[in-house]
């Protein structure tokens, strides 16, 4: 619960008798005190007297207009705290997003069938909560594809004043999603409603939904291999969020024209003003992700243009501080991203005793395509061993995981993989390494998992 004063009360209760009652619940031991994020004290009933007085208030004419109020309230918490997770407030505002989960979570369900409008804005209001806090961002999801299919009515070619608001509020969660899916790692799944909310946030004039589109649908064409769509969106977020009118954006665009510049690898002096911009910015604006991302692409950019062996520190960095503000997404990425820069530096066992790590890490929150691409990477360190028939293993386990759960490679994984399967049908010939791929794909992820740590 709130502290007093925040949650909804009953009208014959002043907002400064809440307290008393609060203490006389507390002397009583029909309520509990903790601590809360940032020093807030927090009020919680014991279990049992919760229910019996969830089942009174069930019994009595009030529950609806108190849930509405709840609701209400917490459409003003997510309000808050949206401007406050883009910038220096990040990390407080997603530890008391986080103590009010049940909440928030509660306040959607009843939007569902009551008011999904308001619950839409809700989900979408909450994106960069959703991410943030990663492990519950397929929740984040599946709340906004929830509230946008209830979103059946189609739009007018001319729309007044309430048809501008219905379409702005949809570009908003079609953004969320595109952000989401693509966060996620549904990269192609991501590109539809990202550009439906381009299309609508176009229609209504709304140019903070449509940075934020493409600002996501630019860095995900970064990883589809799409390079020149990837700057088209990106330089067009970068334009439409500057001049002060949303840093956050503005940053995440520079991340993603820089993650492109590096990806297609041609134009250093490019990529190093987009590195040098997100630097100045980051001296006058402090975002704690945007200032780990900033370490992670630096790592990147070293890795690729200058000397991978700073590349390393940068993306160590990048790690602890997303381990540090608990984005367990972002510092399971991160880690990962580590494990393959020593792969490629040639420090077998550094990357060996990480992928042991992040193999675990991946399979403890059920990512199958993540798990496949660490059992690649264990792959490609067999080769290097001089274990091929173990390789062969090992691809056909994550191939089998890949086509499970429909996670298809990315461009660079792709070049790779193939290199190394043609040269394992050299190494092996044919028939052992079809034998070996083929036992590899009836090995389920957990025996692959374990195959592959032994």
């Amino acid at each position: 619960a709130d502290p007093p004063g925040a949650a909804a009360s009953a009208d014959a209760i002043d907002e400064f008798e809440v307290l008393d009652l609060l203490a006389s619940l507390v002397d009583k031991s029909l309520a509990m005190t903790e601590s809360g994020p940032v020093g807030a004290t927090r009020y919680r009933l014991l279990e049992t007297i919760r229910q019996y007085a969830r089942d009174r208030l069930l019994e009595s004419n009030e529950a609806a207009q108190l849930r509405d109020r709840h609701v209400a309230r917490f459409l003003e918490v997510a309000k808050a705290a949206a401007p406050q997770l883009k910038g220096a407030e990040m990390i407080p505002a997603l530890r008391r997003l986080e103590a009010d989960l049940d909440n928030l979570r509660a306040a959607l369900e009843w939007d569902l069938d009551r008011r999904p409008e308001d619950g839409l804005l809700m989900a979408a209001t909450l994106e960069l909560f959703w991410v943030f806090a990663g492990r519950i961002m397929n929740e984040g999801r599946s709340w906004l594809e929830r509230f946008l299919r209830r979103d059946t009515q189609a739009l007018p070619d001319e729309l007044d004043e309430a048809g501008r608001r219905r379409a702005a509020l949809r570009a908003r969660g079609l953004a969320a999603l595109c952000q989401l899916m693509s966060s996620l790692g549904d990269f192609e799944g991501s590109i539809q409603p990202g550009e439906e909310a381009v299309a609508l946030a176009r229609r209504v004039g709304d140019d903070e939904a449509l940075a934020t589109a493409l600002c996501t649908l630019g860095d995900t064409a970064v990883f589809l291999g799409d390079h020149d769509r990837a700057e088209q969106w990106g330089l067009e977020a970068l334009s439409l969020s500057g001049d002060g009118r949303d840093p956050f954006i503005f940053a995440n665009a520079l991340l993603a024209l820089l993650h492109n510049c590096i990806k297609v690898g041609q134009d250093a002096k490019k990529a190093r003003r987009y590195l040098d911009m997100l630097l100045q910015l980051n001296r006058s604006y402090s975002n704690p992700f945007v200032q780990a991302h900033t370490q992670l692409l630096t790592g990147m950019f070293e890795w690729r243009f200058g000397d991978p062996e700073v590349a390393v520190r940068y993306v160590r960095e990048s790690h602890r501080l997303h381990t540090e503000m608990k984005s367990d997404l972002f510092a399971r990425m991160t880690h990962s991203e580590l494990a393959h820069l020593l792969r490629h530096l040639d420090d077998r066992e550094g990357a060996r005793a990480l992928y042991q790590e992040t193999i675990r890490e991946w399979q403890t929150v059920g990512s199958v395509p993540a798990v496949a691409h660490q059992l690649e990477s264990f792959a490609y360190l067999d080769v290097a061993e001089g274990r091929p028939a173990r390789a062969a293993r090992l691809l056909g386990a994550a191939t089998a995981l890949r086509e499970f759960a429909g996670g298809a490679m990315l461009l660079h994984e792709r070049e790779e993989y193939d290199g190394v399967v043609e040269a394992l049908r050299v190494a092996l010939g044919v028939e052992p390494f079809n034998a070996n791929f083929t036992a590899g794909r009836a090995l389920d992820m957990n025996a692959a998992v374990a195959y592959a740590l032994e």
